[in-house]
């Protein structure tokens, strides 16, 4: 499925990566 869609797979990846990012950050803040 990956090898077929690697676009959405790139983009999903990214997404996450992102959200991570802003929770990571906002616990930093909350803290």
């Amino acid at each position: 499925m990956d090898a077929l869609f690697p676009n959405k797979k790139n983009e999903t990846g990214r997404a996450v990566k992102n959200i991570l990012k802003n929770f990571q950050s906002n616990g930093c803040n909350n803290r």
